[in-house]
């Protein structure tokens, strides 16, 4: 992680990489039948249990369930076309984040600490230009004008900031999610 004046620029680093354990309780009756209440382990595999089941891929969506390997599930879907998983892929993520931190307190404190007051979250992935900024944190400093879109870095700060004054309770189910193909 490396801080700059007006940014964050983080990949690995707990809370905000997909990677970062953390339990993530589901129960939605689109997505799973008969009020089940479903745990993952990571950010990461929910969102690609979403992708699975976008995909009607039940047999990978159980085997992510059943503890399975996450890149092995994801060089399959890799496979899919992602024309219509492009479209809804943000709002997947949004609630992947949504669920993230708002069940975990520990999560949830970290991202709000007042070391990252005011500045905006950069994933510095050196090869995703679409979550992130196409740079590592070491190289993306001072090439701003070349930077990927990070839309994973401007979700995390735009939760961020929803949930810096958020006063109530933590709701236990997410933001709206497209349906399912």
């Amino acid at each position: 992680m490396k801080l700059l004046d007006k940014y964050v620029l983080f990949r690995t680093e707990p809370p905000m990489s997909l990677d970062t354990p953390c339990l993530i309780r589901f129960s939605d009756p689109v997505y799973v039948q008969g009020g089940e209440t479903l745990e993952f382990t990571s950010g990461r595999q929910l969102y690609l249990w979403f992708k699975a089941k976008f995909f009607g891929e039940e047999e990978i969506a159980r085997y992510l369930l059943q503890g399975g390997k996450e890149w092995t599930a994801d060089s399959v879907l890799e496979m899919e076309s992602d024309e219509d998983w492009a479209t809804v892929k943000e709002e997947y993520m949004k609630r992947v984040q949504t669920y993230k931190f708002f069940q975990n307190k520990d999560l949830r404190e970290k991202l709000l600490d007042k070391t990252y007051e005011g500045k905006e979250f950069i994933f510095a992935d050196p090869v995703d230009t679409f979550w992130g900024i196409g740079f590592s944190e070491e190289d993306g400093e001072g090439k701003e004008s070349r930077w990927g879109k990070n839309v994973l870095g401007i979700l995390l700060t735009e939760l961020r900031n929803q949930m810096k004054d958020y006063t109530g309770q933590y709701p236990s189910r997410g933001l709206y999610l497209p349906k399912a193909k």
